[in-house]
């Protein structure tokens, strides 16, 4: 008799990185060839970008990895992929990488999703905390 092992998996995670500088650079249309090309290379490296959005100087994630990627060797070639291919794009060093659980992730996908009206409201000065 032979016996399987099966092997179940989760491994998402809520990607987040900066322009360098912090500069302004990401437009809609910036964002929108960022989605396709950030789809292409997840093709290419075998893992799911369920969501990419951002806003001006920063981009959002939502992926799902096998367990033989690791989260930086992902990110610099999304990084490195998209400067490469969108002019004057360029990326500051570093990122945020936050585990998502199940329960997580439907808010997640929809804070990703709703960057700009998320970006839009006006805090008050005291609790700016891009500031």
């Amino acid at each position: 008799m032979i016996v399987r092992h099966k092997v179940y998996h989760r491994l998402d995670y809520h990607l987040v990185f900066v322009t360098k500088f912090r500069e302004g650079f990401l437009t809609r249309e910036v964002l929108s060839r960022f989605e396709a090309l950030c789809q292409k290379k997840a093709n290419e490296l075998g893992f799911i970008m369920h969501i990419s959005n951002g806003y001006l100087d920063h981009v959002h994630l939502l992926v799902s990895l096998k367990p033989v990627h690791q989260v930086s060797e992902i990110i610099r070639h999304i990084k490195g992929f998209t400067s490469r291919e969108i002019r004057g794009l360029k990326w500051q060093r570093g990122y945020a990488a936050f585990t998502v659980d199940k329960r997580s992730f439907d808010s997640v996908f929809r804070y990703i999703k709703t960057q700009e009206v998320h970006h839009s409201r006006q805090l008050p000065d005291y609790l700016d905390l891009a500031s």
